[in-house]
């Protein structure tokens, strides 16, 4: 029988981002709307709403724009699949060989590495470093409120946010601080954005600061389904951390939960 050449971690990572990549441009050349289908009897009716519209009727005779929109819809459904799965492979690439290593012992492991004559796999550390390091596109909004200076002179918006910021670089854990996101065809930019150093899994961090507020309370839960919705998990790879007046802002809680994650 003949041999079957069994994909890499690396080209599969590679070839979900090519397809996370694809998937974005094809939705940026869609037409604006939602479609949505309603049974009716043996049929399906067409409706289609734009954002904070009602839905509304779509007759046959705009078939094209039904067209548009059911392969849109596919299309967002793909996209928000792949990049889940994008998600667990970063999760996984990397941890087999650390589990590899602490099974057989990491002197043991470094003599059979010497003594078969191969090398180990490449750390992520070098490569999240790297990226952390590197220029991005931080949110231009409310610029004013950057008033706060972190021990390495990043502005920030909030005295607890500087303590997250101090406690990542204190435990040395690699992020950027409120990068862009696409998610479901919008940007989001997350307090903070991780990565771990032995696998490059990425991980979102978010505090909440104003969780006596209604409104503030319920743009926090759609931003969390969003988040949900791209594959990030809640306690797996999205930490949230909210306060209110009562139930104020703890720098130990999240300090045990990256050391637990991280180190």
């Amino acid at each position: 029988m003949p041999k079957t050449k069994t994909p890499s971690a690396n080209s599969v990572t590679t070839f979900l981002d090519n397809e996370i990549a694809r998937l974005e441009q094809r939705l940026k050349a869609c037409p604006k709307g939602e479609l949505f289908l309603r049974k009716n009897g043996r049929h399906m009716k067409w409706f289609v709403a734009g954002k904070g519209r009602k839905s509304k009727y779509l007759p046959k005779k705009e078939r094209e724009l039904a067209v548009q929109l059911a392969a849109k819809k596919l299309d967002k459904a793909r996209l928000t699949e792949t990049r889940r799965r994008r998600a667990l492979e970063s999760q996984i690439v990397g941890t087999i060989e650390e589990t590899v290593k602490e099974a057989l012992t990491p002197e043991k492991y470094d003599h059979l590495i010497q003594l078969a004559g191969s090398e180990a796999p490449k750390s992520w550390d070098e490569e999240v470093r790297r990226w952390a390091a590197e220029e991005y596109p931080e949110y231009q909004g409310y610029a004013e409120s950057l008033r706060i200076s972190t021990r390495s002179g990043r502005k920030v918006r909030s005295k607890s946010e500087l303590m997250i910021c101090n406690l990542l670089e204190e435990l040395e854990i690699p992020y950027r601080y409120e990068d862009a996101l696409a998610i479901d065809g919008m940007v989001f930019h997350p307090d903070f954005l991780l990565r771990h150093p032995r696998t490059g899994a990425y991980y979102i961090l978010e505090h909440f600061g104003m969780l006596d507020d209604e409104e503030y309370t319920q743009n926090m839960l759609n931003k969390l389904y969003h988040y949900s919705s791209a594959g990030f998990v809640l306690y797996q790879n999205l930490i949230p951390f909210g306060e209110t007046k009562d139930h104020p802002f703890d720098i130990n809680i999240i300090e045990k939960l990256l050391r637990a994650i991280f180190l």
